[in-house]
């Protein structure tokens, strides 16, 4: 089965290479597609794509409804869902989605927390201890992972499918404050 490689109306997706066969049909690289975009969405429909990192943009899930979708490379989208609705999902070779959530910001630049300071009046008050710090702030949470839906009749894959969706690893929580002197 080939398709048509004049333009009809739609957008013609990013180019990946040359054609390759595929386990029961040839996939072509040019193809008819219809792509809208929302603040928070790429749809990409069509009858057959060949789906690279291309396709993917910053911040912005990912939704794929095709007939067949080749997987060609990798997918990463960090905290945003990858959507893939299709009767055939196939890849020539081992590939991997991956949708973990980034890193939290470095540590709290707040500084350290300040100490409980007492002046010498209060600290004759309270004997020969001192009082103990302030306890820091909370390191910020890392981004949560995206979600990762497959939906298919078929799976054609040359290789192992990886998916992975962890959360960002969270931020250093800040340092507690130095405690007053005693007397």
């Amino acid at each position: 089965m080939t398709t048509d490689k004049s333009k009809p109306a739609g957008e013609k997706l990013p180019d990946a290479g040359p054609s390759r066969e595929g386990p029961t049909q040839r996939v072509n690289d040019y193809y008819s597609a219809q792509r809208g975009e929302t603040d928070q969405e790429v749809h990409i429909v069509a009858f057959s794509i060949r789906l690279t990192q291309q396709h993917v943009a910053p911040d912005k899930a990912l939704v794929v409804h095709a007939d067949t979708i080749l997987l060609a490379g990798n997918l990463v989208n960090p905290g945003k869902a990858v959507i893939l609705n299709a009767r055939v999902i196939e890849s020539a070779a081992a590939v991997a989605i991956d949708t973990s959530g980034k890193l939290a910001k470095s540590a709290n630049e707040a500084g350290p927390a300040k100490q409980n300071g007492l002046s010498d009046p209060e600290m004759k008050a309270h004997g020969t201890h001192g009082k103990k710090g302030n306890n820091g702030l909370p390191g910020e949470p890392g981004q949560d992972a995206g979600n990762i839906y497959l939906a298919a009749e078929q799976y054609r894959l040359g290789g192992k499918l990886s998916l992975k969706a962890d959360g960002g690893r969270g931020g250093r929580g800040q340092d507690g404050g130095a405690g007053s002197a005693g007397t």
